[in-house]
Parts: structure tokens; sequence; C-alpha cells
């Protein structure tokens, strides 16, 4: 059986998401109009190229941190899809005995303001890959919680932390403790 966690595309399409959408866009143009094209026709020496990489990897740090937020849950049987649903080919797949851990992260005042999810392998102290999870309606979330309880997994939910709150659990995950 396999169940899919995703908000509807009406929801998902919302003025926000488009006015982001627009922001990166403008922004990867304008760098690479007058920046990196221009810049390749001067770029003669060993400083200059190092500057090109590193406003290249600018530019792509940008266009990850807008596309790292839109990921929705699958559901398998035997396995968890994390996938992203603007880039469907983006995604994480994790069989249940592979995970040790899974923790949700609800929004908390200073930092990442989205819900986000993070996997913990087995045999791991520390946390794994962080994706946020808005296209998840926050209803479905005590649902994909027992269901993965259901199959072994130990599942934590830090909801509405505040900001000292967050940087403790953060230490004692950092220390391996949680």
């Amino acid at each position: 059986m396999t169940k899919i966690y995703k908000k509807p595309f009406k929801e998902t399409v919302t003025l926000k998401l488009v006015f982001e959408m627009f922001i990166v866009l403008l922004l990867m143009w304008f760098i690479c109009k007058y920046f990196i094209f221009s810049g390749l026709l001067l770029v003669a020496d060993m400083a200059g190229w190092i500057a090109f990489g590193v406003l290249l990897f600018l530019v792509l740090a940008v266009c990850c941190s807008f596309f790292v937020k839109y990921f929705f849950i699958v559901l398998h049987d035997n396995r968890i899809v994390v996938q992203n649903r603007l880039l469907p080919f983006f995604k994480l797949s994790r069989n249940y005995a592979e995970i040790g851990k899974v923790r949700f992260w609800m929004p908390t005042p200073g930092r990442f303001p989205t819900d986000s999810i993070e996997i913990v392998l087995t045999g791991k102290k520390r946390g794994g890959l962080f994706f946020g999870i808005s296209m998840v309606d926050p209803k479905d979330l005590p649902e994909i919680v027992s269901f993965l309880e259901s199959k072994g997994i130990k599942v934590d939910t830090y909801k509405e932390l505040s900001p000292k709150q967050y940087r403790e659990v953060d230490r004692k995950i950092r220390k391996g403790e949680l």
C-alpha cells in the first residue's frame, strides 16, 4: 500500500511561491548576464577564475535554497520517499530498516521557517539531511508519525520551540544525546 502526503496543486501554487520563483529567476538572469557571462570574456588569470567559481557557487546556493523547501512524503510498505514537488527527479528514498530516527521540525522563530523532516540513518548519532515539507498538509502529520512508529522507527516532533529551547535541543543532538 502506498500513501502520498501532498497538498493539491491549487494549494501548492500560491502567490508566495510565484513571487519567490520570479525573484530567483530574476536574480539568476541579472547575475549571469552582468557578472558571469561578461566576466568570462575578461577572465584571463587564476584570480578571475576563482572569483568566477565563487560567484557561480553562490548562484547555485540561492537556487538550491529555493527548491529545498517544496517536498512531499510518500510512504510505501517498505520505504519512505521524500520527493520534490517542483523537481520530481530530486528525491530521497530510504528503507525503514536503514532509518534509526525521524525528526519533524515545525517552524521556530530564528530558524528555517518551514516544516521540515530530518531522516537519521541507523548507527548515526547526529542528524541527516533536512528537507522542507511545505507541500505536506500539517493535518496529516499525526497520521505520518503513527505510520512510521508502527514500522518501528523512533519519531521526534519538535513544535513551537522558543529560540532557547531550540538551541538546547540542537546542542543535545550535536552531542548525540537525542
